[in-house]
């Protein structure tokens, strides 16, 4: 026993969890073996695992370009050219053909690297879910052993639901930029995304506060919400429909290795909103600010090296082999990185509105109506965009055309899920931490792993861009120390 707390408890709930996970890989597992049709338990290395032996048969592994995925830096199309040695023979063997050979060979080698790339998507959309959801699951298992000692730490606890948002808003900005650049000629546009997936997003949460068995939801949701959280609802829908499809056209635009360290400016921006602007705000309202009080010389430091370290690293240019070239520098500001700035400085009063609206009710009602409104907003934007765009009849149609498909379909439903994991667990996050630490450790970790999702998954070189990141490293824990 351990101050009246039996380890036989403790074992117990962990016991459980791992019970619980086991059975989810041993039943994910055994589908994909009836659905790949492996006929011996060998098959599962070359058949399953589809993220980690697909990738490295197919050129994914970090420090090589991929020849299926990924963006061409000289073209500027979602289908790099995979026929140069093609074309060389072809120059060889027959010049005068030349140019006709080409274009037969780069148009095959875009439907085949299209219909890869539509395979690829959906083993992709699994894999990176699948990491998630064992996370998550990870996650509150930490928790709840936490709540059974005497001394546990809400500080360690909001921690722990931090790191789940350290994976899981890189795997959304993955599934996000695959639906944004899937194809050049069906693009699917940033408002009708955000659109789809709140709303499929709000509708399933919605349904689960209605149908849990949980007596305090249950109750609550029978009681009058008072006046603060709607006019708190408002405010945050508003400026995540804005965030949310800025984000979408950042990642489209631009890569998510140049853009990602551009997040790191959010805690400053949280700092700098909690230090100046509300205890003026709390000032004129009467308001208590209790967050105020707790920034220090170590933890302002802490922020401005993590600033440091994300603008050089943004700052950095990879030449053709991975190295750094001295005459090769990035003189302004990537594609994409001023939208991501406004969302940094917006995320600062969503933080503390969301933090103050889960007060009032459950995290789980609170984002079941947010979405819903988001998505409202987002169709309203839309139609009034394409109402002065409208060039024939079907136009409007169309718009929503992409769900028909299974690719996009499997993309929406797994970013619908991973963005669900990841706004749950920030709300809780900033129920027991500030949003300050929050931002510092999404974003401080999130950054390491964007870079690197964004070589596996779309291409895109990071060599010479790793330097810079020790100072990041020292200053995330320098700040949530």
């Amino acid at each position: 026993q351990f101050a009246g707390y039996p380890f036989s408890q403790m074992s117990q709930q962990f016991r459980l969890q791992e019970r619980f996970v086991a059975r989810g890989v041993v039943l994910v597992v055994g589908v994909n073996l009836i659905r790949q049709r492996a006929e011996r338990p060998s098959d599962l290395v070359h058949r399953f695992l589809p993220l980690t032996t697909r990738m490295i048969a197919s050129g994914y592994a970090p420090g090589y370009r991929p020849r299926v995925v990924g963006v061409s830096a000289a073209r500027g199309h979602p289908f790099p050219n995979n026929n140069n040695d093609d074309n060389k023979n072809d120059n060889k063997n027959d010049n005068s053909n030349n140019n006709s050979n080409s274009n037969s060979n780069i148009s095959a080698g875009r439907g085949r690297s299209f219909r890869m790339l539509l395979e690829r998507r959906r083993s992709i959309a699994f894999g990176l879910t699948l990491l998630l959801a064992l996370t998550a699951i990870s996650t509150d298992a930490f928790e709840r052993g936490c709540k059974l000692l005497p001394a546990s730490s809400t500080h360690f606890q909001g921690l722990c639901w931090s790191s789940v948002a350290v994976v899981g808003k890189p795997v959304g900005s993955v599934l996000r930029k695959m639906l944004a650049t899937g194809r050049a000629d069906d693009a699917i546009g940033h408002s009708e995304q955000v659109a789809v997936f709140s709303l499929i997003q709000g509708l399933a949460v919605l349904a689960y506060c209605f149908f849990a068995h949980s007596e305090k939801n249950s109750s609550f949701m029978l009681l009058p919400l008072p006046m603060g959280f709607w006019a708190a609802l408002a405010a945050s829908s508003a400026l995540n429909a804005v965030i949310k499809t800025s984000e979408t056209r950042a990642y489209a635009i631009g890569e998510m290795s140049l853009i990602s360290p551009f997040l790191a400016l959010e805690p400053v921006m949280q700092l700098l909103v909690g230090a100046l602007l509300m205890p003026a705000l709390c000032g004129l309202c009467g308001w208590h600010c209790a967050e105020v009080a707790s920034f220090s010389l170590r933890r302002v430091l802490g922020v401005c090296s993590i600033v440091l370290g994300m603008l050089s690293l943004s700052s950095v240019k990879a030449g053709q082999n991975g190295t750094l070239s001295g005459q090769k520098r990035i003189r302004k500001l990537p594609r994409g990185s001023g939208l991501i700035m406004l969302n940094c400085f917006l995320y600062t009063f969503t933080y503390r509105i969301d933090a103050m609206a889960i007060g009032m009710a459950s995290s789980t009602c609170y984002l079941a109506f947010s979405r819903l409104l988001v998505a409202a907003l987002c169709m309203t934007a839309s139609s009034v965009r394409h109402s002065f765009r409208r060039a024939g009849s079907g136009e409007s149609e169309s718009r929503f055309a992409f769900m028909l498909q299974a690719s996009s379909a499997s993309c929406m439903l797994a970013l619908c899920f991973v963005d669900t994991v990841y706004i749950l667990s920030m709300y809780r996050a900033v129920s027991l931490i500030s949003p300050v630490f929050v931002s510092a450790v999404k974003r401080g970790g999130g950054v390491l792993i964007s870079a690197l999702l964004g070589a596996i998954c779309f291409g895109e070189r990071i060599g010479g861009r790793w330097q810079p990141l020790l100072p990041i490293a020292l200053g995330v824990v320098a700040l949530c120390a």
